[in-house]
């Protein structure tokens, strides 16, 4: 993938989901495909809890053409700049 572009960056992040391990139970996002790695997961040990996990990622990037920046659709806020 091309990732030059704020945007696409960050929609990449939407479509891989989410997953947080910090060593002791697996977060999960609810309402993803990861719903489906659950029974394997407890299978292998892992206590695993499925909850809301949005980001509230943003990125600015500068280029020879000036300032680009993005920010996660699921979260409150947005890109703005002269």
């Amino acid at each position: 993938r091309d990732f030059r572009d704020n945007s696409l960056a960050i929609d990449a992040s939407r479509e891989d989901m989410h997953r947080v391990n910090r060593n002791g139970g697996t977060d999960l996002e609810q309402s993803t495909a990861l719903v489906g790695l659950v029974a394997g997961l407890e299978k292998l040990g892992h206590k695993v809890r499925l909850r809301g996990l949005n980001s509230g990622l943003h990125a600015i990037s500068l280029s020879p053409n000036g300032l680009a920046g993005a920010a996660d659709p699921r979260r409150e806020g947005l890109v703005a700049g002269d």
